[in-house]
């Protein structure tokens, strides 16, 4: 077999071999889709739903108000600031005490003063809270280890601290947060104020349209009571005439009798 006989036999084979099998013929016809039938339930388990469906109306009062107080475990967050057990009439004495000493003015001025009390009321907490902490957190490692009740107090209060040191940082950020606030709204009061009390001071300063229209009044009498010193007088009644001299006494004594005759009326 020659050259050319072998390429031919391989070319042969290699369309046998590529020759796709048979494909059975499919059939198109569309099967019809039955349709699913929804089991029926029986009037009790119906009413039964119905009643199971009344019991799911979600949260009741009693539950909105139990977690309204969620806030309330340590009264440094949330919008209420007295807890159950404060006293009212000290928060209501210090609300009056920084009242009576910042003189708020308006909205802005007793909102502030307000935020400033409640911020130093929470403040406030802070010494007990940590004692508090303290002591569970002490608790707890004795109950995870006894032995660490020989320790030394100032020992067992460190290695409470470094154990529980989560805690501890989250209350000394929450003490920081509030100094900050109330610094910050003492700060903006205060300028507030200066600018109020700056305006009502020039307002007072200015004069009104009516006073600045008058002419200035003069500085000081003369030392005889009037207007004009003896001399100027003498020298007016030396340039008049005798008989302007006349008429003016005459005109003085006119005026001096009716002024006495008025007063006695008056009386």
């Amino acid at each position: 077999m020659n050259r050319s006989e072998r390429r031919a036999l391989a070319h042969a084979n290699r369309n046998t071999n590529s020759t796709p099998p048979s494909v059975p013929a499919v059939n198109n016809v569309e099967e019809p889709v039955t349709a699913r039938v929804k089991p029926q339930i029986s009037e009790a388990q119906l009413a039964a739903n119905r009643a199971n469906a009344q019991l799911s109306t979600g949260p009741s009062a009693a539950s909105f108000q139990k977690t309204s107080l969620n806030a309330l475990k340590t009264g440094l967050t949330g919008r209420q600031v007295l807890l159950p057990a404060d006293d009212a009439a000290l928060y209501e004495a210090m609300v009056k005490e920084y009242q009576e000493h910042f003189l708020p003015c308006g909205p802005e001025e007793t909102a502030l003063v307000q935020s400033i009390v409640d911020t130093r009321w929470r403040l406030d907490r802070f010494p007990g809270l940590e004692s508090a902490l303290l002591d569970l957190c002490r608790r707890l490692m004795l109950e995870a280890a006894p032995g660490l009740a020989g320790n030394p107090a100032p020992v067992l209060e460190m290695q409470i601290r470094l154990e529980h040191e989560k805690k501890f940082r989250n209350l000394a950020l929450q003490e920081n947060r509030l100094v900050r606030r109330r610094e910050r709204e003492t700060k903006e009061l205060r300028e507030l104020q200066a600018i109020r009390k700056a305006a009502d001071a020039e307002g007072k300063a200015k004069p009104r349209p009516a006073e600045a229209a008058k002419p200035n009044p003069v500085s000081a009498a003369a030392p005889n009571g009037f207007v004009f010193s003896s001399s100027q007088i003498a020298d007016y009644l030396a340039a008049l005439t005798p008989e302007n001299q006349e008429t003016l006494l005459t005109e003085v004594l006119t005026a001096t009798a009716s002024a006495a005759e008025t007063k006695q009326t008056a009386a």
